[in-house]
C-alpha cells in the first residue's frame, strides 16, 4: 500500500489526503477517499410499486418506516438481480410484524 499522499481530487478538485489504506483502484483513479466513499441511491420504491400484490387492508398497515425498511432491505437484495420477487418478498415480511 501506498504511503501518504497528497494530491488533487479529480473529482472535487481538491487537495486531498490518501492514507496508507488506500485501495491501489483509488490511489490509481485520482479521485479522494471522501469521493471514493461517497455513496449514491441506486432506486426508489413507492407504495404504487407494491400495489398489485397486496390487498388495500394490508397496504394500509404499511407506514412510511416500513416503507423505509423494505426500501433498505430492497437496496440490499438489488445487487443479487432478483429485485422484483425480492419487494413482494420483502413487503410480505415487514407485512408479518405488525
Amino acid at each position: 500500500m501506498a504511503s501518504k499522499k497528497m494530491s488533487k481530487c479529480s473529482v472535487c478538485g481538491g487537495n486531498k489526503k490518501w492514507g496508507k489504506y488506500a485501495f491501489k483502484k483509488e490511489l490509481k483513479s485520482g479521485i479522494c477517499p471522501t469521493c471514493w466513499n461517497k455513496l449514491f441511491s441506486v432506486s426508489s420504491i413507492a407504495r404504487a410499486d407494491i400495489a398489485e400484490h397486496f390487498s388495500n387492508e394490508q397496504m394500509k398497515h404499511l407506514t412510511d418506516r416500513d416503507m423505509e425498511l423494505i426500501a433498505s432491505k430492497m437496496g440490499d437484495s438489488y445487487s443479487a438481480g432478483e429485485y422484483w420477487d425480492d419487494l413482494v418478498e420483502c413487503v410480505e415480511h415487514i407485512l408479518k410484524l405488525e
